[in-house]
């Protein structure tokens, strides 16, 4: 499997719906997968630049011009301090907000009330139907949790499908990977995981621990139901606020990689020892918490 990036400068999007002025005229109208299809094709064959081919998760930005307000889910008041006073976040990275700002203020789009950055990662050789139907169950998952009042987290973001073996997925903003997150934290001689939530969080250090605690427990009662595979630490991500992120959902039900890893057919979901250290050990008020968010 490859991912693509691609640089795309100066565009101007029409709306969905809007006939593309190089579409074909025996283009089937209102379907918007078959839309979407010949628009990214013929819009980057017009349009677009491709720059040099990354093969890693890093993702390029999309100046958008599309009257989509819709955010990620975030919280509000992410107060959380970075290792260094200056500079970018060493363990996630530059701001998504700062960021925005930044490139808003170089746009010629810049004055547009509709003015949005959107990220996404051009994903191929691989068949996204299935990683994104994950994704709408997982967000019905999201919905009954909101429905019964429980405080449980998921983070929905958006894949699309545009062939059979393309599509494109939104970059989940301010989180990086637990491999890359850990990586950092080697560098920084920092080897506990529960020691970084103390470092990086300082005096809001609870705060993200029940973010972290919600997360899990929805996380954990998805891949139960879901029977969701494939959980290395390069399919988890960890936002700066503290919540767990599960992406890449290509495994599911009875699919597995490969001939399936014998431990995830006896283990229901992910839950190691530096997860419960995180929450304070298994004898702490968190992973009391956590338990009674799984069986609630």
């Amino acid at each position: 499997m490859k991912v693509n990036s691609l640089v795309f400068k100066g565009a101007s999007y029409p709306k969905v719906g809007t006939p593309h002025p190089q579409a074909s005229p025996t283009r089937s109208e209102g379907t918007f997968s078959n839309y979407a299809s010949n628009f990214v094709r013929e819009f980057i064959k017009a349009n677009f630049t491709p720059v040099e081919r990354k093969t890693t998760d890093e993702s390029d930005s999309i100046e958008e011009n599309k009257d989509d307000n819709r955010p990620l889910p975030t919280l509000e008041g992410d107060t959380s301090p970075k290792f260094e006073k200056t500079g970018v976040d060493k363990f996630f990275g530059e701001d998504s907000k700062e960021q925005a700002e930044r490139i808003r203020r170089q746009s010629a789009f810049k004055d547009l009330k509709t003015w949005r950055l959107l990220h996404l990662i051009v994903k191929t050789g691989a068949d996204m139907k299935e990683e994104q139907f994950a994704l709408q169950l997982i967000s019905q998952f999201n919905q009954i949790f909101k429905a019964e009042k429980l405080k449980l987290m998921l983070t929905h973001y958006e894949i699309m499908s545009l062939g059979s073996d393309f599509g494109l997925v939104e970059v989940v903003k301010d989180a990086c990977t637990i491999s890359s997150l850990k990586e950092e934290m080697y560098k920084q001689n920092i080897f506990n995981f529960n020691v970084f939530f103390e470092k990086y969080h300082g005096k809001n250090t609870e705060k993200a621990r029940k973010r972290f605690c919600r997360s899990l427990a929805a996380y954990s009662l998805v891949c139960y139901f879901l029977q969701i595979k494939d959980r290395h630490n390069g399919n988890i991500m960890l936002h700066k606020q503290g919540h767990l992120v599960h992406i890449d959902f290509g495994f599911f039900l009875s699919n597995a990689p490969g001939k399936g890893l014998e431990f995830e057919r006896k283990v229901p979901f992910k839950l190691l020892n530096e997860y419960i250290e995180v929450l304070g050990g298994p004898r702490s008020t968190l992973f009391q918490e956590f338990r009674k968010l799984f069986y609630k």
